[in-house]
C-alpha cells in the first residue's frame, strides 16, 4: 500500500491534501484523487508518496498532478499546405518538452514534462501559427512523428530541429556521415508531408562542443552541408532552415551561411541562396552578460539610459540586414529562439513590455520570423510563458499572438512522471529502499520505478518529488544543509566599502533558492572555493561573483545588495559536524 500528501516545501506540517492510503493489487490499478486549492498564489510544494515501514514491492508507471479542466475543445481543422511555408514561422513558439521513451541516460527528460498532444492544443489556442520541436539524433523518430501529427492536425506548421551528438565536434567526418545519413531517412520518412512540415538542422553547434572560432565554424557549417544535400537529395521541395555557426549568432551569417560553404547545387547550377524553400535560422539572448548588460538571462531591470539595452538587440539584428545586402538576397531568415527570464516584478514594471515591443519593432523591419523560447516546459522553467495552472503570460501573449485564452487544457506539470530515469527528480527519504528501473511489462510509456522495501523496524519511507534548486535537489533539504554547516562564517562578510565600480562576473548563475535571506545567500556562496561576493535580492536571486566588489550593484534599486567575502584563517569553514549517534539515515 503507499499514502500520498500534497505538502508545503516550507513546512512540511502544512498538508495541502492528505489523500489517505491505497491499497495496491497485483494487477495495474489507476488512482485518481481530486482536492481544491484553498488560495491562488504560486507555492513550493512536496508530492509525496509514503511505502510505509515493511517488506513490499511497489511499481509506479505513471503520475500526474493535473487541473481539472472545465471546458470543451472543438478540434480545428488539419494544416494543409501554405504559399509561403515560412509565413507561419513569424508567430511561432518553441515546445521543449521530454518524450515519453528516452535515450536512457535520462538527459531527455531533466527539467521537463513530457510530452502529450493537450500541449499542442494549448499552443493553437494560443494564437501561435507554428511550433518547433526538438528531436536528438538518437531519438526514436516515433516520438517526433507523433509531434508532427498532433501540431498538423492543431493547424500548426511544425519545425523539427535536431540536436547532435558531442562526439562530432571531436570527429567532424564522423559527424558528417552520421547527420548526412540521419536526415536522409527522415526526409525519406516525412516526404509526403505538406510544406507545413520544415527542417531544422542542426541546433547550435557550440552546444555540442564546435568552438565559435574559424576551425570550429567551418567544420559545423560541414556538417550543415552534409545534411543540406542529403535532405535535397530526397526532396526538393522540403523547407528547411539552416543555422549559423556558435549558438546560432547572427554575426557568423557572413561569412559561413553561404554557397561558399553550403555546397550542393540544383541540375540548374542554382544553391542554397536561390532555394525558394531554404532559409536561415539564428537566436538571440539579448542584451546579455557579452553586452555587460544581462537582462535576458538575470534580473536585471531596464536602464534608463535606454541605448544600454536597445542597442544590443539592434546590432543582433543588423547582421541579419547586412548579410542580405552583402550577398544580395533575401533569403528568408527566422529567429528559433529568443525570450528572457520571465517573473512577477519584471512582468508589472512595464520593462517585459518595453523589452518586448523592441524585439518586435525589428523583427518587422527586418522581416525575421519569431518563434519565442520556450512556450512550454515546465511550471519552474525561467523562459517559460505557460503555467500549467494559471495559463498563458498575458504581456508576452498579447505581443506574440494578440490571443487571451480563457480557458487551457489539462496538462500534466509532474517531471519525469514517466519515470524514464530513476534518479531525475524523484527522491527517497531513505537508502535503504531499493529503487531500479523496469523497462519491461510498462503500461504507459516505457518504464516503470520499481521500489523494494524492507522491513525498516517501524521507521517510514516516502518517495517524493518537490520544487527543485538547479541541480534537481529538494529546495528545503539544500537550505537545510547550507544553514547547519555554514553558518558559523558569515561574520567574514562585509558590506560594499566604496561606491562606482563594475559588477564581477558570476561563474554559476542564479540560486533562487537561497534567496530567503541576505545570510542564506552568504552562506551558500562560502562553500565555494573562489567565493568573493554575492549579489542578492530577497526572494528573487543570490549569485556568487568571482572577485571583491566595491559599491552597490545599482543605486536605484535598493533590494539588490552586494556583500563582499574576506578569505583567511579566521574565516575559515568550520570542520564539520561530529557523526550523529542517536539518528538513523532516514
Amino acid at each position: 500500500r503507499v499514502k500520498t500528501r500534497l505538502l508545503d516545501v516550507a513546512d512540511d506540517r502544512v498538508v495541502f491534501a492528505d489523500f489517505g492510503w491505497l491499497n495496491v493489487s497485483i494487477e495495474p490499478t489507476l488512482h485518481v484523487a481530486r482536492y481544491t486549492h484553498s488560495a491562488a498564489d504560486a507555492r513550493n510544494v512536496r508530492l509525496e508518496f509514503d511505502v510505509g515501514s515493511v517488506p513490499q514491492v511497489l511499481c509506479l508507471d505513471r503520475v500526474e498532478l493535473l487541473r481539472e479542466e472545465a471546458s470543451s475543445f472543438h478540434r480545428l481543422p488539419g494544416a494543409s499546405a501554405v504559399d509561403d511555408p515560412f509565413q507561419p514561422l513569424g508567430r511561432g513558439v518553441n515546445l521543449d518538452v521530454a518524450p515519453q521513451t528516452d535515450r536512457g541516460d535520462g538527459a531527455a527528460i531533466w527539467f521537463k514534462t513530457q510530452y502529450t498532444a493537450a500541449q499542442m492544443r494549448a499552443i493553437a489556442e494560443a494564437g501561435f501559427e507554428s511550433v518547433r520541436v526538438f528531436m536528438h539524433y538518437h531519438a526514436d523518430p516515433n516520438h517526433t512523428q507523433r509531434q508532427i501529427d498532433d501540431a498538423l492536425a492543431h493547424n500548426l506548421s511544425v519545425v523539427v530541429c535536431m540536436w547532435g551528438r558531442k562526439v562530432w565536434a571531436a570527429d567532424p567526418t564522423l559527424g558528417r556521415h552520421e547527420i548526412a545519413q540521419r536526415w536522409r531517412l527522415l526526409a525519406q520518412r516525412w516526404r509526403g508531408y505538406s510544406n507545413r512540415l520544415c527542417f531544422e538542422l542542426l541546433n547550435e553547434p557550440e552546444g555540442i562542443g564546435f568552438a565559435p572560432v574559424r576551425e570550429g565554424n567551418e567544420a559545423a557549417m560541414s556538417l550543415y552541408s552534409a545534411a543540406y544535400a542529403a535532405v535535397r537529395a530526397e526532396d526538393q521541395h522540403r523547407p528547411v532552415l539552416i543555422g549559423a555557426p556558435g549558438h546560432d549568432d547572427s554575426r557568423f551569417l557572413d561569412p559561413y551561411v553561404t554557397e561558399s560553404y553550403l555546397t550542393f547545387r540544383f541540375n540548374d547550377g542554382a544553391g542554397f541562396f536561390n532555394d525558394p524553400n531554404a532559409g536561415a535560422a539564428i537566436h538571440v539572448y539579448a542584451p546579455s552578460s557579452e553586452d555587460s548588460y544581462n537582462f535576458a538571462f538575470w534580473t536585471l531591470s531596464l536602464s534608463s539610459n535606454e541605448t544600454l539595452w536597445r542597442d544590443p538587440i539592434s546590432a543582433q539584428l543588423e547582421h541579419v540586414a547586412a548579410w542580405r545586402r552583402r550577398f544580395g538576397h533575401n533569403l528568408r531568415v527566422v529567429t528559433t529562439e529568443w525570450g528572457c527570464w520571465q517573473f512577477e516584478r519584471r512582468a508589472e514594471s512595464g520593462d517585459l513590455a518595453r523589452w518586448l515591443d523592441r524585439y518586435i519593432e525589428l523583427f518587422k523591419a527586418h522581416e525575421i520570423g519569431s518563434m519565442w523560447y520556450t512556450g512550454i516546459q515546465s511550471n519552474q522553467w525561467a523562459f517559460g510563458i505557460f503555467n500549467t495552472e494559471t495559463g498563458w503570460s498575458k504581456v508576452v501573449l498579447d505581443r506574440l499572438t494578440g490571443v487571451r485564452p480563457a480557458h487551457w487544457p489539462s496538462i500534466n506539470q509532474v517531471i519525469n512522471g514517466e519515470f524514464t530515469s530513476v534518479d531525475h527528480a524523484w527522491h527517497l527519504t531513505t537508502s535503504r529502499v531499493l529503487r531500479e528501473g523496469a523497462r519491461d511489462g510498462a503500461y504507459s510509456g516505457s518504464s516503470m520505478l520499481r521500489l523494494t522495501v524492507p522491513d525498516l523496524n517501524g521507521a517510514t519511507a516516502k518517495l517524493f518529488l518537490q520544487t527543485y534548486d538547479r541541480w534537481g535537489q529538494p529546495l528545503q533539504d539544500v537550505q537545510v544543509q547550507v544553514a547547519r554547516a555554514w553558518w558559523p562564517a558569515l561574520g567574514c562578510w562585509s558590506d560594499p566599502r566604496l561606491a562606482g565600480s563594475s559588477l564581477g562576473p558570476n561563474p554559476d548563475s542564479n540560486h533562487p533558492e537561497q534567496s530567503g535571506s541576505i545570510e542564506a545567500c552568504r552562506a551558500w556562496c562560502t562553500q565555494m572555493a573562489n567565493c568573493k561576493a554575492i549579489t542578492f535580492e530577497a526572494g528573487r536571486a543570490c549569485y556568487r561573483l568571482d572577485r571583491h566588489y566595491d559599491g552597490w550593484y545599482d543605486p536605484t534599486h535598493a533590494s539588490m545588495q552586494v556583500s563582499n567575502y574576506f578569505e583567511g584563517s579566521a574565516c575559515s569553514p568550520p570542520p564539520p559536524p561530529p557523526p550523529c549517534t542517536d539518528c538513523t539515515d532516514e
